[in-house]
């Protein structure tokens, strides 16, 4: 119910970048100037002694190169770790996918684990946005990306 009220996650996720992108344009019925506070990350590994250790999630070599992430998503479904509060506990890391579609033409990034939906773009620009609000890191894959290939069975 509460998010009948209020939109479910990925819509909220998505109307912060879109007023970020907006920011200091007019307020709609109004002539005063709208800027949103930009998160502060740096206090995301504060308190991590604090967190029960199932919620710690080793750091890893990932990339931020969100260009690369989009169209790498576009082709194959990517590894990638994303940020997430979570009550009580606080902001928290998690290990997802990527996933892409199209929708009426228009392209849909997805990152999700287990059903819970972290992002949800309508377009590169909108998932790129998105991915720097949820700090995300995504694994290299593979050259050629194969299973199964020699180079993979080998590691």
């Amino acid at each position: 119910m509460l998010e009948k009220a209020i939109g479910a996650p990925a819509q909220i996720d998505s109307a912060i970048v879109k007023g970020r992108a907006l920011a200091g344009a007019a307020v709609e019925g109004g002539n005063a100037q709208s800027r949103l506070p930009m998160p502060d990350h740096s206090a995301m590994t504060q308190g991590l002694a604090e967190q029960p250790p199932e919620f710690v999630l080793a750091g890893y070599a990932g990339s931020r190169d969100y260009e690369r992430l989009a169209a790498l998503a576009s082709k194959a479904s990517i590894i990638c770790i994303v940020d997430y509060d979570m009550p009580g506990v606080g902001t928290v890391r998690d290990i997802a996918r990527t996933q892409y579609t199209l929708h009426r033409k228009d392209e849909v990034f997805m990152v999700s684990a287990r059903g819970i939906s972290y992002i949800h773009a309508f377009g590169k620009a909108d998932f790129i946005g998105l991915c720097e609000f949820r700090q995300v890191e995504f694994i290299e894959p593979l050259l050629g990306g194969e299973r199964g290939s020699k180079a993979h069975s080998e590691n």
